[in-house]
């Protein structure tokens, strides 16, 4: 067994401003399928439908200037960070382990040691944890701060409702993630796969090689089907 030292940092105390958040998205509409900042002007039209409001993307992101206590009609909130309950908090790190890929046939052999110690070992430490607030979060493990985030479309059906003042607990981002390492396009790469759990039908895979230079380009895919 072990025992709990002293308290470092906690990341619902540390979210950044709404404006200043890295936060994204997966759309579906017609032939496009691809990542997106989450902001209105980048939703499609469906997901237009189901959020309802631009003023309910940006409390989403972290806008409080229209909740009641403000003198506008949504929800209060204490903190930013919504609860976790059923997807662990995940880290992926400079040393995780890892199977030995360099037995494979070139390419992928031959490269995963380069992979190894050129940019995994340069990469900073990140605890991934999915929410209830709509999220997954990327907190950095050295000082707690979110370093992105990323709401899945298979959220979309119920995120109106956490603006809303009567609104009674739903879950989310709510299934457990993995990463590993694989080789694609070319190149090694470091891939976090996730899932919505109680919060909805789909799964979800994120380029984590290099968090700090996250964007659009490495959500990967989500994956909707009714037996999920």
């Amino acid at each position: 067994g072990g025992i709990i030292g002293d308290t470092i940092w906690n990341a619902g105390d540390l979210i950044p401003s709404e404006n200043s958040r890295e936060i994204f998205t997966w759309v579906r509409q017609g032939p496009t399928r691809e990542g997106r900042i989450f902001e209105w002007a980048n939703l499609t039209g469906n997901q237009r439908t189901l959020i309802s409001s631009k003023n309910i993307v940006d409390y989403i992101r972290g806008d409080q200037s229209n909740e009641q206590n403000q003198g506008g009609g949504l929800r209060n909130r204490d903190k930013l960070l919504g609860d976790i309950i059923h997807s662990a908090p995940t880290a992926v790190t400079k040393e995780q382990s890892t199977p030995p890929y360099q037995i494979l046939p070139s390419p992928e052999g031959n490269t995963f040691l380069p992979y190894l110690a050129n940019v995994r070992a340069s990469r900073d430490d990140i605890v991934y944890v999915g929410a209830n607030d709509g999220m997954l979060h990327a907190f950095r493990v050295d000082n707690g701060a979110e370093e992105f985030a990323f709401v899945p479309n298979g959220a979309f059906n119920n995120l109106s409702s956490l603006a809303d003042p009567n609104y009674t607990h739903k879950y989310f981002v709510d299934g457990l993630l993995e990463a590993a390492d694989a080789f694609f396009d070319g190149s090694w790469h470091t891939v976090l796969l996730g899932a919505l759990g109680r919060g909805g039908r789909s799964i979800f895979a994120l380029d984590v090689t290099n968090p700090t230079a996250f964007g659009a380009e490495h959500v990967l895919w989500e994956f909707t089907h009714n037996q999920l």
